[in-house]
């Protein structure tokens, strides 16, 4: 569970900034 929150949080965070 802490994997996926983990993928899911850095994800976003990702999407938020694509560099």
């Amino acid at each position: 569970m802490w994997t996926f929150t983990k993928t899911n949080y850095f994800a976003l965070f990702r999407i938020s900034s694509p560099r």
